[in-house]
């Protein structure tokens, strides 16, 4: 940066005084004497800080102001009036136009010099900041599209490794000892893990973009509930699952996304809860919404962890167990699903005893239920 101040004042003498405190400190000086020139001069090449005064001939400083911060060029550009006016209402007046500060007449000059020297750091440490955050930006977007190319482009041999390893079940499953049998199964369902990460992946990506096609239409979302417990039980087929719904209970909703976001909180749930204990399952319709709940009784989720355990490839250490749990990508596909139905996603935990996850989705029937009175 180069320190250049523009001065802007219509009475030349102020100009002198000012040029010569500020280049004897070390910055660069322009001058204009009106306001059209001051934007002119702007227009021209952008300083780094402009002292502006109040009271010109054509335009008041309040309207150069104005006419800055008006272009989307220069909105970042800091300037400080320097003004005979020291009543409150001016110096609101000239703050609230976009002035970052405001010096009275006569000015003291270390006072000038060391308020221009704050807000020349501030807005180089500003532009440091926006610099970083495009940079960021950019790694940011250039590691989404690379991960997106490697996810997609392993979808189709994992597709074959698997349809492969099936057929060869088939073939050979009967001369195959047990332990042999039961390894070829292992690895067939670790391929199939495989497969559904990287199916949730790429639709975490067009979620993440605003390109997942939502299918909105009224669910019942009782029966989307039990066909989804359906779909999950068999992860633990002698768990007990207390389920409570309340009837009816209607949403609008893609079925099919809204089903995946309750199977993954049900498996997530089924996976975390002790074998001997129950997995408990609720749904309860608000005044405008519909609220999904299930409760597990695992070792619950710490604090810290209850906003980072919905994002990509989250772990959480448990607290009781010492191990770490991965949630994976499922948590993060159900706050997506979730927030582009414009509902809510949440988990509640305290003091390790369980996890309740939930979320809400607006019900169409709201508008149309009789109101209580």
């Amino acid at each position: 940066m180069r320190n250049e101040i523009l001065i802007v004042d219509d009475n030349p003498e102020n100009i002198r005084v000012l040029s010569k405190v500020l280049k004897k400190a070390g910055y660069d000086i322009r001058a204009a004497t009106n306001g059209t020139q001051a934007l002119a001069s702007i227009e021209a090449e952008e300083p780094d800080l402009v002292l502006l005064d109040v009271h010109m001939t054509d335009l008041s400083g309040f309207d150069v102001c104005r006419k800055i911060k008006d272009d989307p060029r220069f909105d970042k550009l800091p300037i400080i009036f320097l003004s005979a006016l020291d009543d409150a209402v001016s110096k609101v007046q000239g703050f609230d136009c976009g002035a970052v500060d405001y010096v009275t007449k006569p000015f003291d000059a270390d006072e000038v010099l060391a308020r221009v020297a704050t807000h020349l750091t501030l807005r180089r440490t500003q532009d440091q900041l926006a610099n970083s955050f495009e940079q960021l930006q950019r790694l940011e977007k250039l590691r989404a599209n690379l991960l997106h190319m490697i996810v997609h482009d392993l979808k189709s041999p994992l597709f074959a490794l698997n349809t492969s390893l099936q057929f060869l079940r088939e073939d050979i499953a009967g001369k195959l000892d047990h332990r042999s049998l039961e390894t070829l199964s292992n690895i067939l369902a670790t391929g199939g893990e495989l497969a559904h990460m990287v199916d949730q992946m790429l639709d975490i990506n067009q979620l993440e973009d605003g390109r997942m096609p939502i299918d909105r239409r009224q669910c019942d979302f009782a029966e989307l509930v039990t066909t989804a417990i359906d779909a999950v039980k068999g992860i633990s087929p002698e768990r007990e699952i207390r389920l409570e719904i309340d009837q009816p209970a209607s949403a609008t909703c893609d079925a099919n996304l809204v089903r995946r976001v309750i199977e993954n909180l049900v498996s997530n749930g089924l996976i975390h809860t002790p074998p001997e204990e129950p997995l408990s399952i609720e749904v309860k319709r608000g005044t405008d919404d519909v609220l999904f709940t299930v409760r597990d009784q695992g070792s619950g989720v710490p604090d810290e962890l209850k906003e980072r355990i919905f994002e990509k490839f989250a772990t959480a250490q448990a607290r009781k167990d010492g191990q770490y749990h991965s949630s994976g990508l499922g948590l993060a596909f159900c706050k997506l699903a979730v927030e582009a139905h414009e509902g809510h996603i949440g988990v509640e935990s305290v003091g390790g005893d369980g996890a309740t996850f939930w979320f809400s989705l607006p019900d169409v029937l709201a508008k149309d239920r009789p109101s209580a009175d």
